[in-house]
């Protein structure tokens, strides 16, 4: 293949991948309107409102985000679920660009059923020891460490692990509950 012929490739892909976003944010902003309130929604405002660091449901950041919005937009639905609908389909365009994979986490579903064949092939976890993740994989690193005041696993490193040992299925009943 000539390099004429990879660029005119690399265009296409992205203009599919451009597609494919505003498709995502046309179905959003289609669907949006079809339904009232969600009353989380209406938590989410009244916490907008009266920003603060201690919500424990929430970080402070999102709550700014939304009290940005509601005074640059107001609150009406389609205000309201305006930012989130333009992050989802910023997020399917930049899954698509850098080939992320989709991801895998303890919570909900998976704690049960397990991720199922996924390769897990890099992991983000918090808590335990990077003993205990260096049997699992080849390179385990530190990342950071996780400081909230309310949380339990406040003060708990944060490991990126690469390169399993063993399959995802194998190592996820040891790892479950740091994912």
């Amino acid at each position: 293949m000539n390099e004429l012929s990879l660029q005119r490739d690399a265009h296409t892909d992205n203009r599919t991948l451009i597609s494919l976003a505003l498709v995502t944010l046309l179905i959003h902003f289609l669907g949006n309107g079809g339904y009232g309130y969600f009353r989380d929604e209406l938590y989410y405002i009244a916490c907008s409102k009266h920003l603060a660091w201690g919500f424990v449901d929430q970080p402070p950041f999102c709550e700014l985000m939304l009290a940005a919005s509601g005074h640059l937009l107001g609150y009406s639905l389609f205000a309201l679920r305006f930012l989130p609908t333009v992050c989802g389909a910023l997020v399917a365009y930049l899954v698509g660009q850098y080939g992320l994979p989709n991801a895998i986490s303890s919570h909900n579903n998976y704690w049960f059923w397990e991720p199922g064949d996924k390769p897990g092939k890099v992991l983000l976890v918090i808590g335990g020891s990077k003993e205990d993740y260096e049997n699992m994989y080849e390179d385990v690193e530190e990342v950071a460490t996780f400081e909230h005041p309310y949380a339990k696993e406040s003060g708990a490193s944060i490991y990126l692990c690469r390169k399993p040992k063993h399959t995802l299925q194998e190592i996820w009943p040891h790892i479950r509950v740091f994912v």
